[in-house]
């Protein structure tokens, strides 16, 4: 009896093992949730720029178990950062297509200047737009800039091409601003499906040179920084030596190790007990 016990035991903890490691990976990532309140919120947007070519995503920060890796070059949102004994790590946010969630090393990225770094940068100097957008229907075509000045090129769009462009519904203004030439630049979302701003297909959001909406050889006046190294701001919870990491799964594992064992041990004092 004792002997069948210990080795559905056995088969039970054996099965257990690759299981927990699979969901770990597969299902989301249980370290950030228990780690939450050691994290930095981020939500900026950074390029892989590692010694070896291609940066490797970690299951948690300072493992060594690989869930993805990324070339050079890519660009990846980073959502939340853990400092790991003195290493800063990084979490994407979750999506449809990042089934497997994995932390990057932050010293192998490089922070990427986008739209939303204008925005923030500029935030105090914008107006509302009062205009309406019949000089976009009129024009026929106009291009789609990241941002005022930008020099990452831009998006030409012309009306005809798309199915509701010509409503005046398709179109919803964010914010306006002039730069240093007096032009006006109309940050916008655009529903590509028209029909009283219903997105049927998508929607497109950026910044139109309203004054000029079909000069696409506008001279980049704002160009983007170079990209470079992230720091924790000042004051950051998150600046210091930095944590040791989450001993939750190594301790249960030791519970239902102890618990097992000592499950053996009581039923065999009692298999000793009775023959006595």
């Amino acid at each position: 009896m004792t002997k069948r016990i210990i080795t559905i035991l056995a088969l039970v903890f054996l099965f257990m093992l690759p299981f927990s490691a699979y969901a770990d990976v597969v299902m989301g990532n249980d370290f950030f949730y228990e780690n939450k309140d050691k994290t930095e919120p981020v939500d900026l947007t950074f390029t892989v720029d590692s010694p070896s070519g291609k940066i490797s995503a970690k299951e948690k920060p300072g493992s060594s178990r690989e869930v993805y890796s990324l070339e050079n070059g890519s660009v990846v949102s980073i959502k939340a950062v853990y400092n790991h004994k003195g290493e800063y790590w990084g979490i994407p946010p979750e999506s449809h297509s990042n089934l497997a969630w994995g932390w990057l090393p932050m010293d192998q990225l490089l922070t990427w200047y986008s739209k939303n770094d204008f925005l923030d940068e500029h935030l105090d100097e914008f107006y509302d737009y009062d205009g309406d957008f019949d000089i976009l229907c009129n024009a026929g075509d106009y291009y789609i800039w990241q941002w005022p000045g930008t020099d990452r090129g831009n998006a030409h769009y012309f009306v005809d091409d798309y199915d509701g462009l010509d409503d005046p519904e398709a179109y919803r203004a964010r914010y306006a601003w002039l730069d240093g030439e007096g032009r006006e630049w109309l940050y916008t979302i655009i529903f590509d499906g028209g029909g009283g701003g219903l997105a049927r297909f998508g929607s497109t959001d950026g910044w139109i040179c309203i004054s000029d909406p079909q000069n696409g050889q506008i001279p980049a006046f704002n160009p983007a920084p170079e990209p470079a190294p992230w720091s924790p701001p000042d004051g950051s919870a998150i600046a210091g030596p930095g944590n040791s990491g989450s001993g939750i799964p190594l301790l249960l594992l030791i519970v239902i190790i102890a618990a097992a064992l000592a499950v053996v041990m009581i039923l065999v004092l009692r298999r000793k007990k009775a023959k006595a």
